[in-house]
């Protein structure tokens, strides 16, 4: 094995990450597959004083965020948990997780570089961080791991297939694998967390199956949310599956404890098949797997499991089929270029379909339209972002305009209406939809007032008349 990393990565450039997010502008399937960016760069978190900023010695335009455990010493080895926000959030994670390397002894950093829509950033930071902690500081080679969320997870995912032997593990959240098609012969502990609520939900579940079936090491946690970092005790499981051997007995059976007690009161309210598919995965815990194993020995006696399995089945496949129809009306509408092409009359039914999903009585179908609603309106965001980046003016204002039919108060939608009109200089149609912008909540202004876009039919002074108005 090579001792840079560069040498690696250096060779596989062009063929990291920014491989698939090249493939967004031709591909709707990766599209579908994409990543969360523009509703996660607000969210606001506690920096933790911890946390020291690092510019990269090796790359000065590299920087990176690094959490040292309490029990940090030079005199032993720790392991490396190197995390990939889509949107540079390098402190992030950092923040969220600090708690667990106190508790476990483990090492954290956090990319500023790495992000969505920026070709080879992943692998390039990747390439500064590795070389850097493992000159500088106590790691143990042999336990680093890369993490992240959304497409920093499909970054980390990426990354460990390209540069195996570095990495001994992934902890992939919300998102799973640029390409599913993983080798049989590639083997490496897969540890993914994804919300019930999370678009990418059924995408995880099917990477869980797959990896099963080439008999690649894996477990998957679900969570009771969105397509967000999860929650820190969804973290902790995941390092636990990953560390358990080098984590203290003691600790290991308070864990098992808390979460068998947790398992106890979810199939005391729901012993159906969700619930069971929870706890199966949580006995892929080796010193969880007695108690786990006894809780799914007694769910299927229960006369209704069957039913329920059926119930959960069919709400995967009604998901699945619409996106087959949400593509496909897509791509339909988006064969015609003027702005005149996008009617709501043709979207009708696949938001009749979303809404019959989320009021109808069963449980599964509800969180299926919740995904199917998330995902439709994330892919005109994303997709929209893309085309103006592309200068493809006329398909980003379609595609933000078909946005808002699935979520009409959305503020952001009508402002990427906006920078695409003044795109194709429509200063007429670019302000009615700024003014939608500010009217539905819109009130940042340096990202109207320093648009680059909206500045070509705008003075600065025209941008500020429209918030103070």
């Amino acid at each position: 094995m090579e001792s840079c990393l560069g040498c690696i990565i250096c060779k596989k450039r062009k063929r990291l990450i920014g491989q698939l997010r090249y493939q967004i502008a031709i591909s709707m399937r990766a599209i579908l597959l994409s990543f969360s960016t523009l509703f996660i760069i607000q969210l606001n978190h506690a920096q933790n004083n911890r946390i020291n900023i690092i510019t990269s010695s090796t790359d000065s335009t590299q920087k990176f965020s690094l959490y040292l455990p309490d029990s940090y010493t030079e005199n032993k080895k720790f392991p490396l948990i190197i995390f990939f926000d889509p949107a540079a959030r390098g402190s992030l994670p950092l923040s969220l997780y600090g708690t667990l390397a106190d508790k476990f002894d483990i090492i954290l950093v956090g990319s500023f570089n790495s992000r969505n829509f920026d070709n080879n950033s992943s692998g390039i930071a990747l390439q500064a961080i590795y070389n850097d902690l493992v000159s500088n500081y106590a790691v143990d080679k042999r336990s680093v791991f890369l993490s992240g969320f959304s497409g920093g997870s499909r970054a980390a995912s990426q990354l460990a297939i390209e540069n195996k032997g570095y990495f001994h593990g992934v902890i992939a959240c919300g998102a799973g694998f640029s390409d599913q098609q993983i080798s049989p012969d590639f083997k490496i502990p897969y540890a993914a967390i994804v919300g019930n609520k999370d678009m990418n939900y059924s995408e995880l579940l099917d990477v869980n199956h797959y990896l099963d079936s080439i008999g690649n090491d894996n477990i998957l946690i679900i969570t009771e949310g969105g397509h967000d970092w999860p929650p820190v005790d969804y973290m902790e499981l995941a390092i636990v599956w990953l560390l358990e051997k080098k984590i203290n007995t003691a600790l290991l059976s308070e864990l098992k404890n808390k979460w068998q007690q947790h398992s106890v009161q979810k199939i005391t309210t729901d012993a159906g098949y969700a619930n069971y598919f929870d706890i199966e995965q949580l006995s892929r815990i080796v010193s969880f797997k007695p108690e786990m194993d006894s809780l799914l020995r007694a769910i299927p006696q229960n006369k209704t499991f069957e039913k329920d399995k059926r119930k959960f089945e069919e709400s995967l496949d009604e998901e699945n089929n619409y996106y087959t129809r949400l593509i496909n009306t897509y791509t339909k509408t988006m064969s015609f270029t003027n702005i005149d092409s996008v009617k709501e009359e043709d979207w009708d039914k696949l938001i009749r379909q979303i809404h019959f999903m989320q009021h109808t009585k069963d449980k599964y179908m509800q969180l299926a339209g919740t995904r199917c609603q998330d995902k439709s309106f994330r892919l005109c965001v994303e997709y929209a972002m893309v085309l103006l980046q592309a200068k493809q003016y006329t398909e980003a204002y379609n595609t933000a305009h078909i946005g808002t039919y699935f979520t009409p108060d959305n503020f952001h939608l009508p402002f990427f209406m906006a920078e695409a009109a003044a795109g194709f200089d429509d200063k007429k149609l670019a302000r009615e939809n700024l003014k939608t912008s500010i009217h539905k909540g819109m009130t940042t202004r340096a990202r109207a007032t320093t648009d680059p876009l909206l500045l070509k039919v705008f003075s600065k002074e025209d941008l500020e008349k429209f918030f103070e108005k």
